[in-house]
């Protein structure tokens, strides 16, 4: 009911009369106006009422709204994840340059540690003309594990102890697995010379590993009729060692032996 204070406006009549019109259901319009009898007298009264579009209107712009945070945050959340996703990559960028400076440490300390041995190895036959002479010299490679054992050894003086066949049989190993891919390369290219003009290089100029290789090679062949190691024999199990390319090419393998054949022949 209706009430100044604690004095009622309309009349109890009145009073339910207004609230059953106000109960009414509301159509789109945006006031509706009750007809009430007040003392007497009939007064128009106007109610304001929110339209169903109207809370429509509202309820879009508060869906924007949200939209529009829900995408502001989804936005800083994509830049801090790819700042950090730039940042682990520039990371691993780094991780893997220091990994493969690591092992280009490592590969050319083995490369190192590999030509040093076969200078060595080729001491131990170097103007012995008793060694020079074992059957089957660098055919031969001597049994796997005493093979790796001149491998693992460390002493230039404990070559000595060791069999003929595991010391060029490691020699041969050492070349194998520690030519530096440069002087693989420059091998390589004077192959492919040799087969298109017959041009030999001089031997000063070839890689370290190749200059012992074919020396040794060349104090062996002197001694080819007790120990049947021909120079072309010899350029047949020492060629394609220097071939690092790792593909069965069976014309590319007889132009490595023609090569060292001739080298160790010259």
């Amino acid at each position: 009911m209706l009430r100044y204070g604690s004095t009622p406006v309309v009349s109890r009549e009145v009073n339910t009369e207004l609230k059953a019109k106000l109960e009414q259901p509301k159509n789109n319009s945006v006031r509706q106006e009750a007809h009430l009898n007040l003392s007497g007298k009939v007064q128009t009264v106007k109610l304001s009422e929110t339209s169903s579009q109207a809370a429509e209107v509202g309820k879009g712009k508060m869906s924007r709204l949200i939209t529009s945070i829900s995408n502001f945050f989804g936005e800083i959340s994509n830049a801090i994840s790819q700042m950090f996703s730039r940042r682990t990559n520039k990371n691993e960028g780094a991780n893997k340059a220091a990994t493969a400076s690591q092992e280009a440490a490592v590969s050319q300390e083995k490369t190192k540690v590999a030509t040093a041995q076969n200078k060595d190895i080729f001491a131990v036959f170097d103007g012995n003309e008793g060694k020079l002479k074992e059957d089957g010299l660098m055919r031969l490679s001597g049994v796997t594990h005493q093979v790796n054992e001149v491998l693992q050894s460390t002493k230039k003086e404990d070559l000595e102890n060791f069999p003929l066949h595991a010391l060029t049989g490691a020699f041969k190993k050492n070349i194998r697995e520690h030519l530096p891919a440069k002087d693989a390369a420059a091998i390589s290219d004077l192959v492919t010379e040799y087969t298109n003009s017959k041009n030999l290089p001089p031997l000063t100029e070839m890689p370290e590993m190749a200059q012992d290789a074919i020396n040794l090679a060349k104090q062996i062949s002197a001694h080819s009729d007790e120990n049947r190691m021909t120079p072309y024999n010899l350029g047949v199990v020492l060629g394609p060692n220097f071939d690092n390319s790792r593909v069965i090419n069976l014309t590319r393998n007889a132009e490595f032996v023609a090569f060292f054949t001739e080298m160790i022949s010259s």
